[in-house]
């Protein structure tokens, strides 16, 4: 067994989606015909930590996170339209991306005899369902209309942005007891206080981006964020219909 070949294959396979470690072993017999243990991909997992990769867990998953310069092109990008009003979104399958990462984006022109370029800054990400969704709010109206998912090149991010460049990112928000149970996997809970009205106030420190959208989406109508300002401002009115769009399989949104 060629341990160097194994890891550059499981590179490979965590850069193009992420896999928990019983699909990681199938993945491996299927594409390279090679049976591996849960103690072999446990140990490569930490060997392509120990080479400088940001491996990141999710939900029992393991992707890698983006590297400066990374290039997706065609295969790992798609646009779609979301509801009036709601601007453009630009989706990428699995990859481990971060709030106000700037990227440029190349693309063919109407008659495709030209490579155009835009410079984009991704302001937001959530996942839904296996997909991160990242909202460009720097894109133009008028590009947004012309661009079809067939003329898309490249999309190359800006810088990385790993787990420890992000910090710890810090939400607070309101919520009632009945509901603080919902709360204490993706959360924890830094400070609780009761207001007047019997109604109970959580500061929390949210360790998983992923997972704290998620949960915010299952719980929007009950929940009131507070802070930090620009979490608020840029995201949750716009998402909550991009959301609503795409749960509905009839596209209709009932936020």
């Amino acid at each position: 067994m060629n341990k160097t070949k194994n890891i550059n294959n499981l590179i490979k396979m965590l850069r193009a989606d992420s896999y928990t470690v019983a699909q990681i072993r199938k993945q491996f017999e299927k594409l390279y015909k090679i049976s591996v243990s849960r103690e072999t991909v446990y140990r490569y997992v930490r060997t392509l930590s120990a080479l400088g990769f940001e491996v990141q867990k999710d939900e029992g998953k393991y992707h890698l996170l983006a590297e400066q310069g990374e290039t997706f092109g065609i295969k790992d990008l798609f646009v779609s339209k979301s509801s009036p009003g709601c601007g453009n979104i630009i989706t990428l399958i699995n990859r481990g991306l971060a709030y106000g990462l700037p990227a440029r984006l190349d693309y063919l022109s109407p008659r495709y005899d030209e490579v155009l370029t835009l410079q984009v800054k991704l302001i937001d990400l959530v996942c839904i369902k296996n997909k991160v969704y990242l909202l460009a709010k720097d894109l133009a109206d008028e590009v947004v209309k012309e661009l079809r998912v067939d003329r898309i090149k490249t999309l190359v991010l800006g810088h990385s942005v790993t787990r420890k460049e992000m910090g710890e990112l810090e939400i607070v928000f309101k919520v009632k007891s009945d509901l603080v149970k919902h709360f204490e996997c993706p959360f924890q809970i830094r400070e609780q206080t009761v207001l007047e009205n019997g109604e109970e106030q959580y500061r929390v420190s949210v360790h998983s981006y992923f997972r704290a959208k998620k949960m915010l989406f299952e719980y929007m109508d009950q929940v009131v964020v507070l802070g930090p300002e620009e979490f608020v401002r840029d995201y949750l009115e716009t998402v909550r219909n991009i959301v609503c769009n795409y749960e509905n399989k009839g596209g209709k949104s009932h936020g």
